[in-house]
C-alpha cells in the first residue's frame, strides 16, 4: 500500500512538473512570438501609416532605398519585398498590405523579366 502512495505521489509530481514545463513553453513561445512579428511588421511596414508601399521581387529589396526615397518624398514607405515571389505571392503582399494600413495612397508594383515565364 505504502509503495503505491509512493508511486502516486510521484506520478503527481512529474504531472506537477509537466504542466509547468508545459505552460512556461508556451508562455515563452508566445512572448518569442510577438517579439519577432513585431520585428516582421517594422520591417516590412505593415500595420502602420505608410504612404507608399513597394511590393515585389529581391531586386527591388536591393534597388531601392526606402530611407532615401522617404527624405526625398517626405512620406512614409513600406518596402514590401520577398526573395522568389511570383505573381500570385505578391498578389497576397497587396492584400494583406492594404488590409493592414488604412493610409495606403500608393502602390508600386515591380515587374521584373522573371515574372513573364511559366515559373513567374
Amino acid at each position: 500500500m505504502i509503495k503505491k502512495e509512493i508511486k502516486n505521489k510521484l506520478l503527481k509530481d512529474y504531472l506537477k512538473k509537466g504542466f509547468l514545463f508545459l505552460l512556461l513553453l508556451i508562455v515563452l513561445d508566445n512572448g518569442v512570438n510577438y517579439f519577432l512579428l513585431n520585428g516582421l511588421y517594422r520591417y516590412y511596414g505593415l500595420y502602420n501609416d505608410n504612404e507608399i508601399a513597394l511590393v515585389g521581387h529581391s531586386h527591388l529589396m536591393l534597388g531601392i532605398d526606402k530611407v532615401q526615397m522617404e527624405k526625398k518624398l517626405d512620406v512614409k514607405v513600406s518596402k514590401y519585398t520577398r526573395e522568389g515571389v511570383n505573381i500570385v505571392e505578391r498578389d497576397l503582399m497587396i492584400d494583406q498590405l492594404l488590409k493592414s494600413n488604412q493610409q495606403l495612397k500608393l502602390v508600386v508594383y515591380a515587374v521584373d523579366a522573371w515574372m513573364f515565364t511559366e515559373r513567374g
